[in-house]
């Protein structure tokens, strides 16, 4: 469940994760930079705030799974709804 409270210095080192590129297309412009403000104002790598926010993400989706009906509602409207695997 999540990554824990590994901070951006543990990234490769024991406890946190081998560090691996991403490359994504068709990223608007203004979300790109929205993204690096968000992690630079933080002083978190990009995979770091990355990482948060799919933990956000998922602690978002147990609160809406176990009847949060607004946490839910707020998730569906952005497609975020949950998905089986």
């Amino acid at each position: 469940k999540g990554r824990g409270k590994v901070g951006p210095e543990m990234v490769g080192q024991e406890g946190g994760t081998a560090p691996a590129s991403m490359f994504m297309r068709g990223v608007p412009q203004q979300d790109i930079e929205r993204f690096k403000a968000a992690a630079r104002a933080r002083g978190w790598t990009l995979g770091y705030y990355l990482a948060r926010l799919l933990d956000l993400h998922e602690a978002m989706r147990t609160a809406a799974d176990s009847g949060n009906v607004g946490v839910r509602q707020s998730l569906d409207v952005l497609g975020l709804q949950t998905v089986e695997r």
